[in-house]
């Protein structure tokens, strides 16, 4: 789920779908069930968990996720944006949690 993530919000023509990357995640998360947000969460969790060097993460991001979203044009590193996309999906995990009761 987290290749199909990237992959749809941060495809190679992704800035003329949105202004920004937090408004790509946005995008895809409003379209999507609690159990997939919670599955990419896992699934992120279980990435950052290896700790990767900065050069295999975005080689990782690229080659095996289809991420084209490069996060050092913004002053980040790949590391700190994907701690970022997680904190959008945990946000968005706890949202789906409270919209369900």
């Amino acid at each position: 789920m987290l290749e199909q993530f990237l992959g749809a919000s941060f495809h190679q023509d992704w800035m003329s779908d949105s202004a920004d990357s937090e408004s790509a995640i946005r995008q895809y998360l409003a379209g999507e069930s609690p159990s997939v947000v919670n599955t990419i969460l896992q699934e992120l969790d279980h990435l950052l968990s290896l700790r990767l060097s900065e050069e295999k993460l975005r080689d990782v991001a690229l080659r095996d996720l289809g991420c084209y979203y490069e996060p050092n044009y913004k002053g980040q590193s790949m590391t700190e944006w994907l701690h970022f996309v997680r904190s959008l999906l945990a946000v968005a995990s706890r949202q789906a949690g409270k919209d369900s009761d």
